[in-house]
């Protein structure tokens, strides 16, 4: 995961690969990581494992306030750890887009104390996910955060880099 994170420079790569390194990590059947856009209204798809394009395209452009594990990590800033005797009862909607998941763990993606968005993880396996995985994924979305923060960051410098060669001819 850290290799993998390591050489992220684009916002998509981190969200790739904190998905598919925390769902194979995890023994994960599907893995996605949201950002919240700009105006904090909206979280966004910018990396995926294991998920069709249709569920993709049900799952970006979601207002956080959205009643689902993602958006209630990054609301509340907390764990959402989904069993599988509680999926379709807490989240029908989920669980009609997702038929083959039977457990979901969603984390908070932070850089330092600020919420970038969220990381979900779905498995077809029907047992909950104990202390030591949550703990895993909780601690890739710290790392998944900083990286996201650094591509971002990478991306800012790029651009000014630019506008000042621009100005400079």
């Amino acid at each position: 995961v850290t290799s993998a994170l390591s050489g992220a420079v684009t916002p998509e790569e981190v969200g790739h690969a904190v998905a598919e390194h925390g769902a194979r990590a995890l023994g994960g059947t599907g893995g996605i990581v949201f950002t919240m856009g700009h105006e904090r209204a909206m979280l966004y798809v910018i990396g995926s494992w294991g998920y069709s394009d249709e569920v993709l395209a049900s799952s970006s452009g979601l207002p956080p306030s959205v009643r689902s594990p993602a958006g209630e990590a990054a609301r509340e800033r907390r764990t959402v750890a989904v069993a599988p005797a509680d999926l379709r009862t807490h989240y029908p909607e989920l669980a009609a887009t997702l038929p083959d998941a039977n457990a979901l763990c969603a984390v908070p993606l932070l850089a330092g104390s600020e919420v970038l968005g969220a990381v979900g993880v779905s498995r077809s396996e029907a047992r909950a996910f104990d202390g030591a995985e949550i703990a895993l994924l909780e601690a890739l979305g710290r790392q998944g955060g900083q990286a996201l923060e650094r591509a971002r960051l990478y991306d800012r410098l790029h651009r000014l880099q630019a506008t000042t060669a621009a100005l400079a001819r």
